[in-house]
């Protein structure tokens, strides 16, 4: 990931100095728009910022995920420390998720995982 995009990224998702996701949390997420200063060059890496798609459907729309070992309730962990580069029809977009553990048999799971999206 570009750090251009790390940077746009955090200050976008997580609420100052605490490490805590924002509340508003939407679908997709777009880059600022590019402010240059003014007899200053421009950094070339901010031209080529990419959107991302955050998938957490618990987060996001209280989806109650059941473990696909013992079916009890999942609880979120955040978001996947990983995140994935998607070639889209006109370009590339950044791919994250949620992660969820049980706290009955310690499984964990991503949202975009088969058994999950089943």
């Amino acid at each position: 990931m570009l750090s251009a995009d790390q940077r746009w990224i955090g200050k976008a998702l997580f609420a100052s100095q605490k490490c805590t996701l924002t509340t508003q949390l939407t679908n997709w997420w777009y880059p600022p728009g590019l402010q240059t200063d003014v007899g200053k060059q421009p950094k070339v890496d901010l031209y080529f910022r990419r959107r991302l798609f955050l998938w957490m459907p618990r987060l996001v729309w209280a989806i109650d995920f059941r473990c696909p070992r013992c079916n009890k309730s999942l609880r979120s962990k955040g978001i996947y420390n990983r995140v994935r580069l998607v070639l889209d029809v006109e370009d590339y977009y950044y791919l994250a998720c949620e992660y969820m553990d049980c706290g009955s048999c310690n499984g964990t799971f991503l949202a975009w995982d088969e058994r999950m999206l089943n």
